[in-house]
């Protein structure tokens, strides 16, 4: 996996080429929703993010999906749902490895 920033700046320019035009990651976007983009899963365009109401308030976890279809970025699970950093990459963990060994039984 590569580090955060090289991986958001590939997410990003990647997110350009699909959706032209598009605003998901522009930096007053971001702003807005208190978004900041925590860890990114640069080979499968996985990420998770942090979102928070107010800047006071605790941050909250999503991991998200860039994707090529009109919805852009799709969020796995709720949103906001994990409290942790930890606990979001320990579920993408869980859900993609469970994903890729899992094989079926005749």
């Amino acid at each position: 996996m590569k580090n955060k920033t090289h991986g958001t700046r590939d997410l990003i320019k990647r997110y350009n080429e699909l959706h032209p035009g598009k605003h998901w990651f522009d930096k007053d976007t971001m702003s807005f929703f208190n978004s900041v983009i925590e860890y990114v899963y640069s080979e499968n365009g996985y990420f998770i993010t942090s979102e928070r109401m107010e800047l006071d308030d605790p941050k909250r976890y999503s991991i998200r999906q860039l994707t090529d279809k009109p919805e852009q970025v799709i969020t796995h699970g709720e949103f906001c749902m994990y409290p942790s950093l930890g606990a979001a990459m320990a579920a993408y963990s869980f859900a993609y490895e469970k994903s890729y060994t899992t094989k079926e039984v005749n």
